[in-house]
């Protein structure tokens, strides 16, 4: 599961999106993108918040819903949903910036 940081600017998305096609390969169409920005707002890279709602992910086994993602960015089709979802989540990634240059991208895994 993996929590981008989807600020919901067209031109950020863009380049968000090319840079996690370049690191995950094929590999991003299975996984379970949840991106919380369009619930809880830009908070900064250093809020936390994306951080927490991963490793709730984690211990819950509940997907957050990704509101407001139905417009497709050149035509790659993202593994989202509207909709809480229940899945098994061993892995999660929360990748945040801020335009001050701030970046960060954390793992968690259940051990």
């Amino acid at each position: 599961m993996l929590i981008p940081h989807g600020l919901g600017i067209s031109s950020f998305d863009r380049a968000e999106l090319n840079g996690l096609k370049k690191a995950l390969g094929r590999e991003l169409d299975r996984i379970a993108l949840a991106p919380i920005k369009a619930q809880i707002g830009n908070l900064g890279a250093g809020a936390g918040v994306d951080a927490a709602a991963a490793v709730l992910s984690i211990h819950s086994g509940k997907i957050p819903p990704a509101v407001n993602t139905n417009k497709i960015i050149d035509g790659q089709k993202l593994n989202v949903s509207s909709q809480q979802r229940d899945l098994p989540v061993k892995v999660a990634i929360s990748s945040v910036y801020s335009l001050g240059g701030q970046n960060a991208a954390l793992v968690f895994r259940r051990i």
